[in-house]
């Protein structure tokens, strides 16, 4: 069963951590959500969407990395620094398509 932190005023963060079937199953139904991913220590935040997200046959999503999923950006950015970690930052596929979409300030 997934770990989910709530944060009364954001909602909740579920963390799937060697889950890869929990994780797919929680991006497919939520289409509109966001996937908080750490690589050498960096948070990188994605829609739920983006195409870096998707895995390769034979390969792992969350055993390597778990993947934090939430329905707000800011609950995302709120679990990354309550636990130590600096802000996360958007994705550069991500991040070009916010371009176009009016700035959400955490």
């Amino acid at each position: 069963m997934p770990e989910t932190q709530t944060f009364d005023d954001l909602g909740s963060v579920i963390v799937f951590d060697h889950d890869d079937k929990g994780f797919e199953d929680w991006v497919s139904a939520n289409q509109a959500g966001y996937v908080l991913n750490f690589r050498r220590g960096y948070g990188t935040l994605h829609h739920s969407t983006c195409p870096h997200l998707r895995m390769s046959v034979g390969q792992t999503s969350t055993g390597y990395r778990p993947k934090m999923c939430a329905h707000s950006e800011a609950a995302l950015a709120r679990w990354a620094t309550d636990k130590g970690h600096k802000p996360p930052v958007w994705c550069q596929t991500c991040s070009a398509l916010r371009e176009t979409a009016p700035a959400k300030v955490f």
